[in-house]
């Protein structure tokens, strides 16, 4: 499989190279054209080259799903863990590292095993696209978890406490989806790479998946800086967000 292993090493040479321009180029929008220009290329030799052109199709829905998710999960993490020389008592969870890290890691294992177990007796028999749909459209709602904490909504209007409210879309809603849409992937990946190959077309299409995650953190990062958004340490000198 030359042509594949072509644009891999294709990807694999930009990946280096955009890390030294976001290191010496502080401009979120020349790093975001490189990023966009590099995807984009990816994508049309996938469509010339690759043996066929299921497995082109399954790519692009990689590129798409992973480029346009953006990420604010580093800026989140200083709200969710800032003390309160950073945010008034009642302005933020407040959560330690223990319950953020350790505790919420156990419980989304837990919710992982029980997507296995709710994949494998229920959703099955069900077509890939109603899955990759239903788990796409799940996780986008999950998103607004987020919000309604940093909003404290779920403290003023629910009435549902940060620690009990954070579990219900980080560990639960987001583990649970998340594997859900994994599960069906890897399957319907399985299906359409060449025969013999099929590890190379795991690596492959996961390397370029995690190349497109680059493009959603960096449109995170840009909307940060649009709305002014800085994270830096507290007056305790701690790594929560001030």
């Amino acid at each position: 499989q030359k042509e594949t292993v072509r644009i891999a090493f294709f990807v694999g040479i930009v990946g280096p190279l955009l890390s030294l321009l976001s290191a010496y180029v502080p401009d979120r929008l020349a790093s975001l054209s490189v990023v966009a220009s590099v995807l984009a290329m990816t994508l049309a030799a996938s469509y010339l080259f690759l043996p066929s052109r299921d497995m082109a199709n399954v790519l692009a829905y990689t590129i798409v799903t992973r480029a346009s998710t953006p990420s604010l999960r580093s800026a989140l993490q200083y709200f969710y863990t800032a003390g309160e020389t950073c945010l008034p008592e009642d302005a933020g969870p407040h959560f330690t590292y223990t319950y953020y890290i350790t505790f919420n890691g156990l419980i989304r294992e837990c919710f992982v095993i029980l997507a296995i177990f709710i994949y494998q007796y229920r959703m099955t028999s069900w077509s890939y696209r109603s899955v990759l749909s239903i788990t796409l459209l799940l996780a986008s709602f999950g998103n607004f978890v987020d919000v309604i904490l940093v909003k404290r909504w779920n403290v003023t209007i629910l009435g549902i406490p940060d620690n009990v409210f954070f579990l219900i879309g980080s560990s639960a809603l987001e583990s649970v989806t998340s594997m859900l849409h994994l599960l069906p992937f890897s399957s319907l990946l399985g299906k359409v790479c060449p025969p013999g190959a099929e590890t190379a077309t795991f690596a492959f299409v996961s390397g370029v998946g995690t190349f497109a995650s680059t493009f959603g953190s960096l449109t995170g990062s840009a909307i940060m800086d649009w709305v002014g958004l800085k994270t830096m340490p507290d007056k305790n000198g701690d790594d929560g967000g001030g």
